[in-house]
């Protein structure tokens, strides 16, 4: 966890991982962006956003799951991240095969 990371709440974490999956397929639609804000607020939305475009892939992956446990503990924790994640591969109606194999990768690492 960085210093960036550690005041961070829930909807800071939230917003950083759905916009880590949003980028997966390489096109972070206006309808993604929309959507983040939405459920989270434009400030999570910018401090998930920085971090997220301050970090490697790798330091990015670190991140969610150091602070996975912090903010969804257990099945339970894991069931919520996994179905935020789907709710936003939705939100452009193209879930596409690259956020399938990402949302399969982190469901293994979440």
């Amino acid at each position: 966890m960085t210093n960036e990371t550690q005041h961070w709440s829930q909807d800071d974490f939230l917003a950083f991982v759905t916009i880590y999956g949003a980028c997966a397929d390489m096109d972070f639609s206006d309808d993604e962006k929309a959507w983040i804000k939405e459920q989270f607020g434009d400030s999570a939305f910018e401090k998930g956003r920085h971090l997220y475009k301050q970090q490697s892939d790798y330091e990015n992956i670190q991140t969610i799951m150091a602070m996975k446990e912090r903010f969804f503990p257990g099945d339970q924790g894991h069931k919520v991240l996994v179905g935020t994640l789907k709710k936003l591969f939705s939100v452009d109606h193209d879930f596409s095969q690259m956020e399938k194999l990402v949302l399969r990768g982190l469901e293994k690492l979440i």
